[in-house]
């Protein structure tokens, strides 16, 4: 099994996982060695070599028996090749070349793919110690169904404290982002090969969302989740990630996908109502993250629908300004 020893020197000194050769992942005992699920990951990065390394290294180091890992790098200026050539005999298959983008990457990777179970782990998050062993364990219980794992979020590698226990993760639920009656993230979702292929694969022409709409059309082919309570991936939040930095396309996003299956889940009576609501929870988001302008505009849009849900939520949020401006706004 694949130890840190085996591996190259990290090009910066660091403690802990995956830099500690102290810290080792579990023995793979529980089964025959062709008992293993074969697992296939994919990296898509580009200009991301001041994480790249610790992303590598905490795949490899899971020691995982019957591993795929690919690489595939959007044409990137900085040191992100080579590092990857330094892992590179560990490496299923690499390539750095110009793409379209994070979705177009992922494509390619999974377009080679011959795993039972797959997903793709961004190259600014992190597997966890035995991360592998526990998705491949509850895949062999629980064969065919995409296995959903808690998520430890992180601000610039330092774990915050806060554990994604995905739950409620159902068509209609998705469909329905504005209720917020699912929790779900997106590197502790596994899936099989075999239903993603089924689906048509990933949207590249969606920036931020393909994996909100992946999801959407495997629940569509009825495939089951299965929920596991250890954590398996370390999400990093930083300021250039697409997540602090790109909020207001994500949400705007976010609703056209929603828009695909809204026929999938509801009657056209429903459907009268989802507008609103979708602007009044896109607006509630702003408001939890604080952006008031912009919460401001989604329930004005909202309010022109006169409907007493839109009133409502609009007295909620002008409550939610003047209060911010009167006591924090001279602070």
């Amino acid at each position: 099994m694949l130890n840190n020893n085996d591996l190259p020197l990290p090009g910066i000194e660091r403690s802990g996982w995956p830099w500690d050769s102290s810290i080792e992942c579990p023995s793979y005992s529980d089964f025959a060695a062709d008992e293993w699920p074969q697992i296939t990951i994919v990296t898509p990065s580009f200009n991301q070599g001041k994480y790249l390394e610790e992303t590598i290294r905490s795949v490899l180091l899971q020691g995982y028996p019957n591993l795929e890992y690919y690489i595939i790098d959007g044409g990137s200026t900085d040191n992100s090749v080579e590092i990857i050539r330094k892992y590179a005999p560990w490496i299923t298959y690499w390539v750095s070349e110009v793409d379209e983008g994070q979705s177009d990457a992922i494509i390619k990777g999974f377009s080679r793919a011959s795993g039972d179970i797959i997903n793709w782990l961004n190259s600014d998050d992190i597997y966890l110690p035995g991360a592998l062993h526990a998705i491949a364990k509850a895949y062999h219980e629980h064969p065919n169904t995409i296995i959903a794992a808690a998520v430890e979020n992180a601000m610039d590698g330092m774990s915050t404290g806060e554990v994604v226990q995905q739950s409620g993760i159902n068509l209609p639920n998705l469909v329905k982002y504005w209720e917020k009656r699912y929790r779900w993230h997106q590197p502790g979702l596994f899936f099989p090969r075999v239903a993603y292929e089924r689906t048509g694969g990933l949207d590249r022409t969606l920036l931020y969302n393909m994996d909100h709409d992946l999801i959407c059309r495997l629940l569509q082919e009825k495939v089951p989740v299965t929920y596991l309570k250890q954590k398996v991936v370390r999400f990093r939040f930083h300021g250039e990630s697409k997540t602090c930095s790109l909020a207001e396309p994500m949400l705007a996003e976010l609703g056209l996908v929603s828009r695909r299956y809204w026929d999938a889940v509801s009657t056209k009576d429903e459907q009268e109502g989802f507008p609103c609501r979708e602007l009044i929870g896109t607006a509630l988001s702003h408001v939890q993250d604080g952006r008031i302008d912009h919460a401001w505009q989604e329930f004005s849009r909202a309010l022109k629908m006169n409907t007493p849900l839109a009133l409502y939520f609009t007295m909620v949020v002008v409550y939610r300004y003047f209060y911010i401006k009167m006591f924090w706004g001279n602070k």
